[in-house]
């Protein structure tokens, strides 16, 4: 009995690490380009799973128009000598502090890599238009769409690994900000100004998985795999 419970344990433990290793493949651009190649006359049979990739990128498209940014600062001062006698006039009596809420707001077009979902876009286009051809498709014509959307994908990873690595730079910055705030060394707008950079790194880290979901989506359509497998590229392949 206890033995029984024992792998009933264990089985429940490495459950998690064998989904995950089953929804996870690595491949190098060659593997890519073969798997397009003998699922490209099954993809007319695709279509649903196509009309489910240009609504995935219809969803985000609207983040392509001009968005509204805001931004918040704050200052203070403590003001020692508050009662100022001009001449002989009477006394003009003023604040012991005095804050300033400075808030701005602007209307921007967010580029990303010449546009925020331009690798997104490019690739369910050329999932979409691969689909219309007659079932004996050009092999040229299924390795370049293969091509492309593998080294959008590798883009938008390597976009990703740039954004985490200024976001935990920024981390550092504002941790060091707020020491430095607490010692009255700066005052709290510095720290804001720090707090609003992470806030908006963070937006475009959200962007660029946003891109590389929908890439990485439509080349599982085109390549065959389930729609829930997650593409890695493989270290080959690296720069």
């Amino acid at each position: 009995m206890i033995k029984n419970k024992f792998k009933l344990l264990l089985s429940a433990l490495l459950l998690p690490a064998v989904l995950q290793a089953q929804s996870v493949k690595q491949l190098t651009l060659p593997e890519a380009i073969d798997l397009g190649v003998a699922n490209s006359k099954n993809l007319k049979l695709s279509q649903n799973k196509i009309d489910e990739a240009v609504a995935r990128l219809a969803v985000v498209k609207d983040n392509v128009l001009p968005t509204a940014s805001a931004s918040f600062l704050y200052n203070h001062a403590e003001i020692p000598t508050n009662t100022l006698t001009i001449g002989g006039g009477n006394p003009i009596h003023l604040p012991n502090r005095a804050d300033a809420f400075v808030g701005t707001a602007a209307i921007q077009e967010v580029i990303y890599g010449g546009g925020k979902y331009r690798y997104a876009t490019e690739s369910t286009k050329l999932l979409t238009d691969l689909a219309r051809l007659d079932a004996d498709k050009n092999k040229e014509e299924v390795s370049y769409a293969v091509i492309n959307t593998y080294f959008s994908l590798f883009k938008v990873m390597q976009s990703k690994k740039v954004v985490a690595q200024n976001l935990e730079a920024i981390a550092s910055q504002l941790k060091q900000a707020q020491r430095f705030f607490e010692q009255g060394i700066v005052t709290k707008n510095d720290v804001l100004r720090f707090q609003l950079q992470q806030a908006n790194v963070s937006l475009t880290d959200l962007e660029i998985e946003n891109n590389r979901k929908i890439i990485n989506y439509n080349l599982d359509i085109l390549l065959g795999l389930p729609e829930d497998t997650e593409i890695t590229i493989a270290e080959s392949d690296l720069p």
